[in-house]
C-alpha cells in the first residue's frame, strides 16, 4: 500500500530513559533482514524491557495524550482459517483475537468511533491512551467470531465495510477469489490479465490492484464466467458466505457496532475517476441497510489517498478519515486536531510466541513506540 508523504512529524522530548527504550526496542518494525541471532536478541530484548516495565512504562509516559488505533479483517479458529484458505496476513486465530483483547484492556482505555467524532468535533476529550478496534471491508466472520468475543470483554468496536459486497450472490466475493488464485499459486498475473496494457507500467498502481481495476470493468455475467472455475473450487472449502448481507450488516449495528464507509466498490479511492460517487453511493446503502443516519467517518479501500480524494471525502460532509498509515495519533488534552486518522494493522506473525499464543512483549512493542504524527 502506497502512504501519504506529506505529514508533519510531531517531534518527542527525547530524554536519557526515552533514548535507553529507543535502543531496547530499535528495530522492531525493520525491514532489514536479519540472522537467527539477531531475532533472538531482538525477542529477548522486547520481553526484557516489558516483563522489567520499561516498555509499559514508557507507554504510560509516552503515550498519555494519543489515540491508537488497531485494524483487524478476519477473526476465525484457526482451523477453519487453514482449511478455508483464508488470507493468513489478514486473518488471526479467535484465540489470538482475545489475548489481543485483553491486552488492550489492561493498557488502554477503549472508546468508541463516536467518541473519537466527540473528541474532533470539540464536544468531549478522549481520555488518556484512548484505543479504538476498527475491522474493514465486510466479513462475515466478524459477526460470528470477533462480535461475540467484542461484548464478552467489553470492547467497543467500527466496522468499514465496502456495500457492494452486501449484494453479494455467491458463497465467495469475486475480489477474494482474484486475490486467493494469485496468493496460492494457482495463477499468475499473466495468466489473469485480460489484456495488457503498456500505459499500466510505472503507474505506481500493484498488479493485484490493477487486476481488480480491470476486472471491475466487466460485465458481472462476463466475470462471473470468467472466474468460474477458481470461484467452484473456493468455495468448496467454505463453511458459509465469507461476507456480510444487508441483514448481517444491521445485526451489527443494532448490535452496538458502528458502522463506516469503505467504499462501495472496494477499488482503489484514487484510481477511480469520480470517488465522490463512490463514497456517497456507499453512504447511502449503509444508512438504508441499518436504518440510521448516514455516516460520517471511512477507511481508505487498500489504504491509498491522496488530495483529490481528501478534499471529495470533505465535500460530502465526511469529518474522520481513516488511513493504513501505521502510526499512533496525538491528541493534546484528549482533543483530535486532525480528521486524517493513522491506524496500526494486527498480523499474527508480528506478535505470536509460538501456535496462537500471543507474545505481550512483542505487541507491546509493536504498538507502543509507533511514531506520533499529525496527517495535514
Amino acid at each position: 500500500m502506497q502512504r501519504r508523504q506529506s505529514q508533519r512529524q510531531v517531534t518527542e522530548h527525547e530524554t536519557p530513559w526515552t533514548l535507553a527504550i529507543n535502543g531496547i526496542t530499535m528495530g522492531v518494525m525493520s525491514n532489514v533482514p536479519q540472522t537467527r541471532e539477531q531475532m533472538i536478541q531482538k525477542k529477548f530484548a522486547k520481553t526484557l524491557a516489558y516483563r522489567a516495565g520499561a516498555l509499559p512504562a514508557y507507554h504510560l509516559l509516552c503515550n498519555r495524550d494519543t489515540l491508537t488505533v488497531v485494524t483487524f479483517h478476519r477473526v476465525m479458529p484457526a482451523a477453519e482459517r487453514n482449511s478455508t484458505d483464508a488470507d493468513p496476513l489478514w486473518t488471526i486465530s479467535t484465540e489470538l483475537f482475545g489475548a489481543v483483547l485483553s491486552f488492550l484492556a489492561r493498557h488502554y482505555n477503549p472508546v468508541t468511533l463516536s467518541d473519537v467524532l466527540a473528541s474532533r468535533m470539540g464536544r468531549r476529550a478522549l481520555p488518556r491512551r484512548a484505543v479504538l478496534i476498527t475491522f474493514d471491508d465486510g466479513w462475515r466472520d466478524n459477526l460470528d467470531y470477533a462480535y461475540p468475543l467484542l461484548r464478552r470483554f467489553g470492547m467497543p468496536a467500527a466496522l468499514f465495510t465496502t456495500t457492494e459486497i452486501l449484494d453479494e450472490k455467491s458463497v465467495c466475493w469475486w475480489q477474494e477469489v482474484l486475490l486467493w488464485a494469485l496468493r496460492t499459486g494457482r495463477r499468475t498475473v499473466r495468466e489473469l490479465n485480460l489484456d495488457a496494457r503498456e500505459d499500466e507500467a510505472g503507474s505506481g498502481i500493484a498488479p493485484e490492484l490493477a487486476l481488480l481495476l480491470r476486472y471491475s470493468e466487466l460485465e458481472s455475467s462476463r466475470r462471473i464466467e470468467l472466474l468460474e472455475p477458481l470461484t467452484s473450487e473456493l468455495e468448496q472449502r467454505q463453511v458459509r458466505a465469507q461476507m456480510l448481507d444487508s441483514g448481517s450488516l444491521s445485526d451489527l449495528a443494532a448490535g452496538g457496532v458502528e458502522i463506516g464507509v469503505h467504499g462501495a466498490t472496494h477499488l482503489p479511492l484514487t484510481a477511480l475517476a469520480d470517488p465522490a460517487d463512490d463514497l456517497a453511493r456507499s453512504r447511502s446503502k449503509i444508512a438504508l441497510c441499518t436504518k440510521l443516519a448516514q455516516p460520517v467517518s471511512l477507511s481508505f479501500p487498500h489504504g491509498r489517498y491522496d488530495q483529490r480524494v481528501l478534499d471529495a471525502a470533505r465535500r460530502l460532509g465526511f469529518k474522520l478519515l481513516f488511513s493504513s498509515d501505521a502510526i499512533v495519533n496525538p491528541c493534546p488534552g484528549g482533543w483530535l486536531p486532525s480528521d486524517i486518522i493513522g491506524r496500526i494493522p494486527i498480523y499474527a506473525d508480528a506478535i505470536i510466541s509460538s501456535g496462537e499464543h500471543l507474545s505481550a512483549p512483542a505487541l507491546a512493542a509493536w504498538q507502543f513506540r509507533r511514531s506520533h504524527r499529525l496527517t495535514a
